[in-house]
């Protein structure tokens, strides 16, 4: 992982603040790869503009002819296996990897698999319903109308090419984000999640099988990717524009919330609360005051009438 100060002072030696400094007060244009049809919809500040799918090109190349020829002519349709280019299968045990494997033969359909563990290659190469590679254009692949389901691990960016394109998702997290990522997804039915620690042929077979024979799955992504899509600009145009208009002007805090400059206190408002809270606890002393005051002169009246009571039967 990279460290984000390192990172930060290389860019910027002459930098007067450290990274928490200038993120708090010196932003003034956040780009959040995110959209509020799949991430729900949030209270951002002005400087905050969503780009969900800025990564997407507006225009794809032409699939190679062996791959476009091998997804053209399955009748059946795809399914597009790929998690990503962060893991690396050889690090996967080799029971998980035989279990993917073997719940892909299974499936009717065929399958473009990313592959790169040389280990169990041979279990792939010689059948005629695999196409393998240690590259994939994805963005091409996903586009293609005879894709049925994508197995992924869950990033964000994969993802969110399978919303972009309409695609049901098999999604099998590993780490990091991914975990939430699918289950966003689950909950807004255009995936099912298949536990890794847990991954069998059937599990997976299982989910395959769920994601490509459930028309729920299609219609729902289908209908996500429409509103996705649906957008007054491209994120790229839509990032365009807002670097342009910060650029545009001299001023560059116009952007920037005042709560930037607030401290914790502020921010949070513990000194209004503190305030109401001495108040409340003011007016129950005060009443507890009152209280007792009030016992102690009702009980002093009572005893003196009874002594004056007794004193006239005497």
């Amino acid at each position: 992982m990279w460290n984000n100060k390192d990172v930060f002072a290389e860019l910027f030696p002459n930098s007067k603040s450290n990274l928490r400094e200038t993120v708090r007060h010196s932003v003034q244009l956040v780009l959040m790869n995110s959209h509020f049809t799949v991430n729900k919809p949030l209270p951002y500040m002005t400087n905050m503009i969503e780009v969900g799918g800025l990564h997407i090109p507006d225009t794809l190349n032409p699939l190679p002819d062996p791959l476009k020829r091998f997804m053209d002519e399955a009748a059946t349709g795809v399914i597009y296996f790929c998690m990503g280019s962060t893991l690396k299968l050889n690090d996967l045990e080799l029971d998980k990897k035989l279990s993917i494997i073997n719940a892909l033969k299974k499936s009717s359909m065929r399958i473009v698999i990313k592959w790169d563990d040389e280990a169990t290659l041979n279990e792939l190469t010689p059948n005629s319903k695999f196409y393998v590679s240690n590259w994939l254009p994805q963005n091409e692949i996903l586009a293609h109308p005879n894709v049925r389901a994508y197995v992924t691990h869950g990033g964000i960016l994969s993802t969110t090419e399978a919303i972009f394109y309409g695609i049901p998702i098999v999604g099998m997290p590993i780490f990091t984000d991914q975990r939430h990522n699918i289950k966003t997804f689950v909950d807004l039915g255009i995936a099912v999640q298949v536990d890794y620690d847990k991954l069998s042929v059937e599990s997976l077979s299982d989910a395959i099988k769920r994601v490509t024979g459930d028309k729920k799955f299609i219609e729902n992504v289908k209908e996500l990717s429409k509103r996705y899509r649906d957008r007054p600009m491209t994120p790229v145009k839509t990032a365009q524009y807002w670097v342009e208009y910060v650029m545009r002007y001299k001023k560059q805090d116009f952007m920037i919330s005042p709560a930037t400059s607030l401290n914790l206190v502020e921010y949070f408002n513990w000194d209004v609360y503190l305030t109401f809270l001495v108040l409340f606890l003011f007016g129950a002393y005060c009443n507890w005051k009152i209280f007792k005051w009030s016992v102690k002169k009702v009980c002093g009246n009572i005893q003196i009438t009874s002594i004056q009571d007794h004193l006239i039967h005497i």
